[in-house]
C-alpha cells in the first residue's frame, strides 16, 4: 500500500537541521538486549530513532493516557462465545478492507489518524466495498473538534465529533500539520465542506480501563477498534514479531487502531500512523499482555 501524506525523507533533513541530541533508542544496544532475553520481536532505525526526544515526545498526542501494567482484569465469562482463534481484516474473506497506511509527522494528531482508520476501514466493511477507497481528512477532524499539534487530543471527542459534526473528505481539507508542525484553522477546508461530511450514527467502548481481550475480539468481529497505549522508547524501533516492552523510558500517551489478533501469537494487530518504515510495513503485533495497555480502552463506530 502506498504510504501518502508525509515522505520520511523530509524528517531526515528536519534532523539534520536541528541541534544534535542523543536519539531516543540505541537500536544496536536493544538488538542484543532482545536477542538476550529471547525476544519476540526485533528492533531496527528508522526516521523515528533519529529524532530528537523532544521531537518524538510532541507526537505522543494522546491525553490521558492508559495507566502501565492496568491493574483490572476483567473475569471470564461462563459462556464463551466460539470466535475464530485469528482475524485479520487485512485479509479477511481473501479481501483487503484496510484503508491505507498514513504518517503523521510532526504533530500530536494521532487520535485524528486513528480515528479517520478506523472510520475509513468500517466504511468499506459496512458498504461490502473493499475498494471503496475513500480517504477522508485527519486535519478537518482533528482542526474542528478542538485537537491541537502541542498537546494532542481525546479519543472519546473525535468519537463524539463524528458522530455530531462529521468529517470530510481529504482533498477538502489536505493534511500540513506533518510537515509543518503547526496547526491549520477549521476554516481552511474547502467551500462545500458541508455537503461532503461523512458522519457515524453512534460509538461504543467494548473496553474502558480494563483488560478483557475477549470483548476486544468480540468488537473486532464487526470492524476495527481505535485504542490508546502507553509508549515506550523501544516501541520506536519495532520492525516486526510480537512486541513486548522490553527496555526504554516512558515517552507519552498514542492512539492507533486494532484491526485484528492472533490467538496463536497471543496479541493484537495494530495499524499505525507512523508510516511504512516503521514496523511491518506500518502495521504491528503487540502482546496481550504488554504493559502499554493496548486494548484495555477501545472505540467502535456504528455506520448510519
Amino acid at each position: 500500500m502506498k504510504t501518502t501524506m508525509l515522505n520520511p525523507i523530509l524528517w531526515v533533513l528536519f534532523a539534520a537541521s536541528t541541534t544534535w541530541a542523543e536519539p531516543v533508542i540505541n537500536v544496536s544496544n536493544l538488538n542484543q538486549t532482545l536477542k538476550k532475553q529471547n525476544a519476540t520481536w526485533v528492533a531496527k532505525d528508522n526516521w523515528l530513532t533519529q529524532m530528537p526526544k523532544a521531537e518524538v515526545k510532541r507526537m505522543m498526542g494522546l491525553q490521558q493516557a492508559p495507566p502501565a501494567d492496568v491493574e483490572f482484569v476483567a473475569p471470564q465469562s461462563t459462556i464463551q462465545e466460539a470466535l475464530p482463534s485469528t482475524l485479520d481484516w487485512r485479509n479477511k474473506d481473501g479481501r483487503n478492507w484496510v484503508s491505507p497506511i498514513l504518517n503523521q509527522g510532526n504533530c500530536g494528531s494521532c487520535v485524528a489518524f486513528a480515528a479517520v482508520g478506523v472510520l475509513e476501514t468500517q466504511m468499506n466493511i459496512s458498504s461490502l466495498l473493499p475498494n471503496m477507497n475513500i480517504r477522508l481528512s485527519p486535519s478537518h477532524l482533528f482542526s474542528c473538534g478542538g485537537g491541537a499539534c502541542e498537546y494532542g487530543w481525546m479519543p472519546e471527542s473525535a468519537a463524539r465529533q463524528l458522530m455530531k459534526s462529521g468529517v470530510t473528505d481529504e482533498a477538502c481539507m489536505p493534511y500540513l500539520s506533518g510537515a509543518t508542525g503547526e496547526d491549520v484553522a477549521c476554516n481552511s477546508s474547502c467551500a462545500d465542506v458541508s455537503q461532503r461530511t461523512y458522519k457515524i450514527a453512534n460509538y461504543t467502548s467494548p473496553t474502558s480501563y480494563m483488560i478483557n481481550v475477549e470483548a476486544v475480539k468480540k468488537a473486532l468481529q464487526r470492524g476495527p477498534v481505535m485504542t490508546s497505549l502507553s509508549v515506550y522508547a523501544d516501541f520506536m524501533s519495532y520492525a516486526g514479531g510480537v512486541y513486548k516492552h522490553t527496555a526504554g523510558e516512558y515517552l507519552g500517551g498514542h492512539a492507533i487502531s486494532i484491526i485484528g489478533y492472533d490467538d496463536a501469537s497471543q496479541s493484537f494487530i495494530i495499524r499505525n500512523s507512523w508510516g511504512e518504515t516503521w514496523g511491518e510495513k506500518g502495521f504491528g503485533y503487540v502482546s496481550y499482555e504488554d504493559v502499554s495497555g493496548v486494548g484495555s480502552e477501545t472505540w467502535s463506530y456504528d455506520m448510519p
